[in-house]
């Protein structure tokens, strides 16, 4: 007889709630790709390890943007600070609309950059890993920019908010 017992089907509503009691920042993940902005938020993202370095972004297989980002030789991360909070909205549009009125910029590798943001990483793909209903991500970490006097945005509870020192 098995200690363990069958696992409980939770639902979708109830697991969005219980894994929103974590706070996360939120990122830009894109590149430029022939001249033109691509990218997607995304609130999974994680440091993996330090040697080598290595960061995670967790996808949706519903995602359109990302199955053209992981084709790219370099990738930017972008970490949001508390003050680029109305990018949220503009960069959650459809992909065509996203940066539309969000200005970006490019790093030293190519990569695409939010200007302001916390932290900045220009990555490549290292591998990734089908996870039920997303690919995990990992890319490694070529180089990086932080600015230490910047407050991050958090996402709690599905709402945005900034961190008090």
């Amino acid at each position: 007889m098995s200690l363990l017992s069958a696992p409980t089907r939770l639902s979708a509503q109830e697991l969005r709630r219980a894994f929103g009691a974590f706070p996360t920042g939120v990122t830009l993940v894109g590149a430029v790709i022939e001249g033109e902005p691509v990218g997607v938020l995304a609130s999974s993202f994680t440091s993996v390890s330090l040697d080598p370095a290595l960061v995670s972004v967790a996808f949706a297989h519903t995602s359109s943007t990302w199955p053209v980002l992981a084709t790219r030789d370099v990738l930017g991360i972008s970490v949001l600070s508390a003050h680029q909070g109305e990018h949220v909205a503009r960069l959650s549009r459809p992909p065509r609309e996203r940066f539309d009125t969000v200005t970006v910029g490019r790093g030293n590798h190519g990569e695409l950059m939010l200007p302001g943001a916390v932290a900045t990483f220009a990555v490549r793909p290292y591998q990734q890993v089908e996870a039920g209903d997303h690919t995990v991500a990992f890319l490694e970490v070529l180089d990086m920019r932080w600015q230490e006097d910047l407050p991050p945005l958090v996402v709690h509870r599905s709402g945005l908010h900034r961190l008090t020192t």
